[in-house]
């Protein structure tokens, strides 16, 4: 599948899984994903991601992921479950009542961000990025993200705490939690490594 040059926008799922685009395989490339609505009613089971799910082998380059929502589940911007997002920008975008508003790693397959500048999202936990796998996060800039439990910038949770993630070359700054995990909260051992 390839995906160029696109704008995807204001698009609403019921039952989670892309609310802009579901993809595997192939390259989404220079899109924009914006104001698009998942709702949900079973949190945490669903793949999420409201602006789109970048599937095993897929490439999301050069895009712009912003404003989209899930309610009650995972993902407010972008779903990775075994793909690699690379020089994107992704912000404003929230998972009510679930993990990650920005970039949820999907436990079942190595995911990747890199080069990606998450900012403004917010979440109940991981405003910015929330990995419960494996998920690879390098040299991105995540800032002034919001949870409102834990882990405002980056969020590593128990579900699968034996699988190891990644972490290098990433800034953390300005973002808000309710108490000392406002930057990073790993919940797990061990979980992440980071450099």
């Amino acid at each position: 599948m390839k995906v160029l040059d696109c704008d995807i926008v204001g698009n609403t799922s019921i039952r989670g899984n892309g609310g802009g685009l579901y993809g595997t395989l192939g390259t989404i490339s220079n899109c924009t994903f914006a104001s698009n609505l998942v709702f949900t009613n079973t949190a945490q089971s669903e793949y999420g991601g409201a602006g789109l799910v970048v599937g095993p082998g897929q490439l999301l380059l050069d895009s712009r992921v912003y404003n989209n929502t899930i309610i009650y589940g995972n993902g407010g911007g972008v779903t990775i479950s075994g793909g690699t997002i690379d020089r994107c920008v992704i912000t404003n975008n929230s998972a009510l009542g679930g993990i990650a508003g920005g970039i949820f790693h999907s436990s079942n397959t190595l995911g990747t961000n890199l080069n990606c500048l998450v900012a403004y999202n917010r979440a109940n936990r991981g405003g910015g990025v929330a990995c419960s796998g494996y998920g690879n996060c390098f040299s991105s800039t995540i800032v002034s993200n919001t949870a409102l439990t834990s882990g405002g910038g980056y969020y590593k949770y128990a579900g699968n705490s034996a699988k190891l993630s990644q972490m290098e070359n990433c800034i953390f700054y300005f973002n808000e939690g309710p108490d000392l995990t406002y930057n990073y909260h790993n919940y797990g051992t061990p979980s992440t490594r980071a450099q």
